[in-house]
């Protein structure tokens, strides 16, 4: 993987990986916690985590991880500006991303039934706080200066919507941050797909502040 700099595995690189990717799991959680915390002075009731996976895997593999290529989703994307780049993207299959609009719009679960303007711009706040909020408690906690560009909801198969920045991940490393997520509120879940994607030159920064 790319942060062993390639090649088999020492016990010692592998010591270093885990001791990375812990802390890096700690970093998103902490984020998207704060994330969280925004979207439910946004809706006016308590939306908490019940579920939280993160873990590293191949480009290769992402889109048959989320569902396949073919796959139609509603996706959120913010790319990460400042110091460094990268990408961030919320992925929901359809019927899920109308629940989540339901969620925010305080509306009983299956009103939802399309994306119309409306209900696009409620998933765009969630992408400009989930990437604010994440962002600035990386930021804090590293000392880096991570900005979120404005967001962008999507709807498409999902190889299409991941072609742009997998590709952009491609030319630098061939892994990234893929994190599961169950939020809910009183008496509805939403499952979703978070991805994190550093760019080459953020994930040396990030890997020289954990070598630290």
């Amino acid at each position: 993987m790319a942060f062993s700099g390639g090649g088999k595995l020492t016990k010692r690189k592998t010591e270093v990986f885990e001791t990375r990717l812990s802390r890096w799991t700690e970093l998103v959680k902490e984020g998207t916690e704060e994330a969280l915390s925004g979207l439910s002075r946004m809706v006016g009731k308590k939306i908490r985590i019940t579920a939280f996976d993160l873990k590293v895997i191949p480009v290769s593999e992402v889109a048959d991880m989320v569902g396949g290529a073919e796959k139609e989703v509603v996706s959120i994307y913010v790319g990460i500006t400042g110091i460094a780049t990268g990408h961030i993207m919320l992925v929901y299959p359809q019927q899920v991303a109308f629940g989540l609009v339901d969620m925010l719009m305080d509306c009983e679960y299956g009103t939802t039934r399309e994306l119309g303007t409306l209900e696009a711009s409620a998933l765009a706040e969630v992408g400009n706080i989930t990437g604010s909020f994440l962002l600035n408690s990386m930021a804090y906690n590293l000392g880096m200066r991570l900005m979120p560009t404005p967001p962008q909801v999507m709807v498409d198969m999902l190889g299409a919507v991941l072609s742009i920045p997998l590709t952009d991940i491609m030319k630098h490393r061939d892994d990234l941050f893929m994190m599961s997520t169950v939020f809910a509120t009183e008496g509805q879940s939403i499952i979703g797909t978070l991805l994190v994607m550093p760019s080459g030159e953020l994930m040396d920064l990030l890997v020289e502040e954990f070598s630290e």
